[in-house]
C-alpha cells in the first residue's frame, strides 16, 4: 500500500486518471474507480490528469452514471491539502 495510490475501495477527493474519451466540450476520465469521471473540458485522449471529484462519497456517486469531476492542475492537491 502506498498513500499516494488510493485503492479502488477508498474515496478520495482527488484522483489521478487517464482521458479515455473526449469531445463536445467534455472528457471521460478513468480514475481507477468503478465509474469514470466526467469533466466539462476537452482534453487529449490518453493524457494523464488530476481530477477533483465533486461528489461526497460512494453513496452519493452511486446514484449517477458517472462521477462528477473537475480537471485541476497536478499541483492543486498538494497546495490545498498539503499531501
Amino acid at each position: 500500500n502506498a498513500p499516494h495510490h488510493p485503492k479502488a475501495s477508498e474515496w478520495t477527493k482527488y484522483r489521478e486518471g487517464v482521458v479515455v474519451e473526449s469531445g463536445d466540450g467534455t472528457s471521460t476520465i478513468d480514475v481507477g474507480l468503478e465509474k469514470a469521471s466526467l469533466v466539462h473540458r476537452e482534453l487529449p485522449k490518453g493524457q494523464r490528469v488530476t481530477v477533483r471529484l465533486k461528489d461526497k462519497g460512494f453513496e452519493e456517486a452511486g446514484k449517477l452514471d458517472h462521477l462528477r469531476g473537475k480537471w485541476v492542475p497536478q499541483t492543486e492537491p498538494r497546495m490545498r491539502k498539503g499531501t
